[in-house]
């Protein structure tokens, strides 16, 4: 119970979406024969003026701690943060004097669903909400959902969220990944995932790597993802081979690489790339992968490392 009631005192405050308003923008609910506008209890009006006394503020830009400040806030944005600001009248305040105040944080690599065999659509739904709400509890107000694990339910869910039908993080996602057999030996097999062109991963040279991800654009995704190395043999090896080398075998050509890479920007996505090492890390970073991830070879090879 200690430890419990220190973890409250010592909170860390997102402080631009860990606030919430009594009232917010509207969300349509159904009741009978019509629908009805309520109030999102999830998203700050926009002319609600939060006041928030921080014992101590983490300034992030400085790395210094600041001693009794104050952020104001107007609906979802930061006005001022100061030691000695004017509090209007109308002011919703939130005394945190005694606790630890910084900015909501950012995880730039998340997966809100699971990779479950033969996983229903209804529980990856259940599943994926929970994550949301627990990532925006634990403090951070960004994440980029790296891989849909099938399907675009993470759209969706990006979408309620900004819409103040469930509570959560500002989302960026990929949506599912264009090529996921190179992570996962099988596919989920419940219908509804994988099924059609972007689903079936169909990217076997640079026209049809265009294609799918002109179906991301379609779907919605502020990303596309990528596996750039294939890190199973079978059902005998999972990422390292028994000598203590990774497997890393390469799993699209650099021409289709820079394809993705070239049709996502052309269209206003971003590309990020799952990678471990060899020929599939170099041609991730050649063709201009804006998030080239895990990289672990990297130390190995100078070549690439001089490229980033």
């Amino acid at each position: 119970m200690e430890d419990f009631m220190r973890w409250q005192r010592l909170w860390l405050v997102g402080v631009v979406l860990g606030i919430v308003g009594l009232s917010g923008p509207v969300v349509w609910s159904q009741s009978g024969g019509g629908q009805s506008q309520e109030p999102s209890p999830y998203l700050a009006p926009a002319a609600q003026v939060v006041a928030v006394r921080a014992g101590r503020l983490f300034d992030v830009k400085t790395g210094r701690m600041l001693i009794n400040q104050i952020v104001l806030i107007k609906g979802d944005r930061i006005e001022n943060v100061g030691p000695a600001l004017d509090i209007p009248p109308d002011a919703r305040v939130i005394d945190l004097s005694a606790a630890t105040v910084l900015p909501g944080m950012i995880d730039g690599h998340v997966h809100t669903s699971q990779n479950l065999p033969n996983e229903s659509v209804e529980h990856r739904t259940i599943i994926m909400t929970q994550s949301a709400v627990r990532d925006l509890e634990a403090g951070f107000t960004t994440v980029i959902d790296m891989d849909s694990r099938g399907g675009f339910g993470t759209v969706e869910l990006r979408n309620a969220i900004n819409r103040g039908v469930i509570p959560g993080p500002r989302m960026q996602v990929a949506g599912q990944s264009l090529n996921p057999r190179a992570a996962e030996p099988a596919a989920n097999t419940v219908p509804g995932f994988y099924s059609g062109l972007t689903e079936g991963k169909n990217i076997n040279g640079p026209w049809l790597a265009r294609a799918a991800v002109r179906e991301l654009k379609l779907h919605g995704t502020d990303w596309a993802k990528i596996y750039t190395t294939q890190d199973f043999v079978g059902d005998e090896l999972r990422e390292f081979r028994p000598d203590g080398s990774l497997v890393a075998s390469p799993s699209l050509t650099l021409e289709e690489v820079e394809a993705i890479v070239d049709e996502a920007h052309r269209m206003g996505l971003k590309v990020a790339c799952h990678t471990y090492g060899g020929e599939g890390m170099r041609e991730c970073v050649q063709a201009g992968v804006d998030l080239p991830m895990h990289m672990l070879d990297l130390y190995k090879d100078e070549a690439t490392l001089k490229m980033i």
